[in-house]
C-alpha cells in the first residue's frame, strides 16, 4: 500500500528556509557576542595600557626631579672643591692671624693674654632647600670661628674696657665673659678672666 502525501510541494522548502534563517540568526548572535567580548577585552587592554603609561610618566617626572637635585648637589660639590683649593692656597691661619692683630688693637696696654683658642665650625647644607638657599647667597658652607680668650688685667676696669671694645667690633658676635676671679702673681693682686665670642667667617672673608 502506498503512502499518500497530503502536504503541498512548497511546504518542505519553507521549512528548509526557516531552518536556514534560524541558523543564520544564531550565527549572527554568536558573532555579535564575540564582537562584544572582543570590544570589552580591548577596552580593558587600553585602560591597562593607559594606567601603565601614567605610571611610567609619573616615574619619569620623579626621575627628572631627582636628576635636578643631583645637578644641584654636583654644583655645590664643585663649589666646595673650588673653596677647598682657595683655602689650601691661602692657608687656614689667615683668620687667626687677623684676629690676633685685632685683639692686640682692642686690648688695654696693661692687659696680658694667657690663652687664645680657635675652633672653626663648618655647617654644610643638609637638605635641598638649604642647598638652594646657600646658592642664592653664594655660600656653599656656613663657617664660624669660635674664640676663647683668657688673660689677666690689673683691675676690673681694664676687663670691662676690653669687653666694651670687643662688643663694639661688628664682626665679633655673642661676646660674653665666662669667668672672672682674683689672681695673685708675684705678690700682686690681679683679675683673671675668660671671654668667649664668635665670628661669621662668610661675612668677614671679604673684609
Amino acid at each position: 500500500m502506498r503512502e499518500v502525501e497530503f502536504l503541498p510541494d512548497w511546504y518542505p522548502q519553507i521549512r528548509r528556509r526557516r531552518r536556514i534563517v534560524t541558523v543564520q540568526a544564531w550565527a549572527t548572535v554568536i558573532v555579535v557576542a564575540g564582537l562584544t567580548l572582543w570590544m570589552t577585552l580591548s577596552r580593558r587592554s587600553v585602560s591597562a595600557a593607559e594606567a601603565a603609561l601614567s605610571s611610567i610618566d609619573g616615574r619619569l617626572t620623579q626621575s627628572r626631579a631627582e636628576l635636578k637635585e643631583v645637578e644641584v648637589l654636583e654644583t655645590l660639590n664643585r663649589k666646595l672643591g673650588e673653596q677647598a683649593q682657595v683655602l689650601a692656597k691661602v692657608g687656614p691661619h689667615v683668620e687667626a692671624a687677623r684676629l690676633l692683630a685685632t685683639l692686640d688693637e682692642v686690648m688695654p696696654k696693661s692687659m696680658a693674654l694667657l690663652e687664645v683658642s680657635f675652633i672653626t665650625d663648618e655647617q654644610r647644607p643638609a637638605t635641598l632647600a638649604d642647598v638652594r638657599a646657600a646658592q642664592e647667597k653664594d655660600r656653599a658652607v656656613q663657617r664660624r670661628l669660635n674664640v676663647k680668650v683668657g688673660g689677666v688685667a690689673p683691675t676690673d676696669v681694664e676687663v670691662a674696657e676690653f669687653l666694651t671694645r670687643l662688643t663694639a667690633r661688628p664682626f665679633f658676635e655673642e661676646v660674653r665673659m665666662t669667668r672672672s676671679k682674683p689672681r695673685v702673681d708675684n705678690g700682686r693682686l690681679m683679675r683673671e678672666f675668660e671671654v668667649l665670642f664668635s665670628m661669621d667667617l662668610n661675612d668677614t672673608a671679604g673684609t
